[in-house]
């Protein structure tokens, strides 16, 4: 199994670069139960979350961990520049969330 580096962001704390295996039975486990993929930023960067969080990440803070990896037809990892230009765009964001 191909690991990748994911944008991990768990409440309460800091995103975090962070390396899983490239499974979807571990982007569950990570998510607390089925996984919604959802655009973030701009294409390829996709949010990994719990399907019951994606409903409202317009307006607020998902209450599960989530990450951010890039997906086309694939799931991609991001590198470390990457990682702290979503950072950046992600402070942006978790402020507007309540």
């Amino acid at each position: 199994m191909s690991s990748i580096s994911v944008l991990a962001v768990e409440p309460g704390k800091r995103p975090s670069l962070i390396s899983i295996d490239n499974d979807i039975a571990i982007f569950e486990n990570i998510v607390n139960g089925p996984v919604d993929l959802l655009p973030f930023y701009r294409s390829p960067f996709k949010i990994v979350c719990h399907l019951n969080d994606s409903f409202e990440l317009s307006t607020k803070k998902p209450e599960n961990t989530f990450f951010i990896v890039k997906h086309t037809d694939v799931f991609l990892g991001i590198d470390r520049t990457e990682a702290e230009e979503l950072r950046e765009v992600l402070r942006t964001k978790l402020k507007k969330w309540k």
